[in-house]
């Protein structure tokens, strides 16, 4: 762990409490996205090998939020979540069932 880490933690989690807010204000945007550019420079800088293109990506939240208000109206997550639960099952039975002839 770095020595920063910990204050630039703090840059995400301020961040991402005003991005999953129940609502959120077109004066809130600019602050998120300075918040969250201050924490993906850092783990840029101290983090190299390890950024994904997750990072890239939540980028563009902002753009979301602009066009489809807070996230709690648009996202997937659980949809998401519960998918990868249902593939997890099994569902070819016909090697599982006994067939009896009497």
């Amino acid at each position: 762990m770095h020595a920063d880490d910990a204050d630039n933690f703090l840059n995400l989690a301020a961040a991402l409490k005003i991005i999953l807010g129940w609502s959120i204000s077109d004066a809130d945007i600019p602050q998120a996205k300075e918040l969250l550019n201050k924490y993906l420079l850092r783990f840029l800088e101290v983090h190299l090998k390890h950024v994904k293109p997750s990072h890239h990506w939540v980028t563009h939240i902002f753009e979301q939020l602009e066009n489809y208000d807070p996230v709690y109206s648009f996202w997937t997550f659980l949809f998401e979540h519960l998918n990868k639960v249902l593939k997890s099952y099994s569902t070819n039975t016909v090697a599982q069932k006994t067939v009896h002839m009497f």
